[in-house]
């Protein structure tokens, strides 16, 4: 072998090396992506909680646990005839679509979501329906709350799967 070919061997060993390295970083660098991905989105899932938390309770009705649903059933009877009742509830509870819904398209993370409000959004659930068959009884189409629905459904699926 002449000194030509050894160098273009050397030079073809060099470049394979260099786009091995160079593809090695951006695997790697997709890798830190996603984790920081991930890490802002539950981030943003923790912030989006608090303060929403916070921020409940500005209408100046009292909601009840929704672990009761004979106090729910009676707020649910008074928000009927009661304005500020059914404004409260609905505030509430579209507080909570807007929670499923940041989950639904990836800006809320749902593990975590499933990890620190699953039962409780059971209990929302729960509590709250007569009020929200009421509801949608009188919109056409049928649309509130379909995004907690969904993702309570999703969940239910997936501990089933897991069971």
């Amino acid at each position: 072998m002449d000194a030509t070919a050894t160098a273009t061997w050397v030079l073809v060993g060099v470049s394979l090396l260099s786009a091995g390295f160079i593809g090695w970083q951006l695997i790697d660098a997709t890798r830190a992506r996603n984790a920081q991905t991930t890490f802002l989105r539950r981030q943003e899932t923790m912030r989006v909680y608090v303060s929403g938390r916070a921020g409940q309770g500005g209408s100046g009705v009292e909601l009840p646990r929704d672990s009761d649903p004979d106090a729910v059933a009676a707020l649910i009877e008074k928000a009927k005839t009661d304005e500020l009742s059914r404004r409260a509830i609905r505030d509430y509870l579209n507080y909570w679509e807007s929670i499923a819904t940041g989950a639904r398209f990836g800006v809320l993370d749902r593990d975590m979501l499933a990890a620190q409000v699953g039962p409780k959004l059971e209990h929302i659930w729960t509590s709250y329906s007569p009020y929200i068959q009421w509801i949608r009884s009188t919109e056409v189409p049928p649309t509130f709350m379909v995004e907690l629905e969904g993702l309570l459904r999703e969940w239910r699926k997936a501990s089933m799967s897991v069971a």
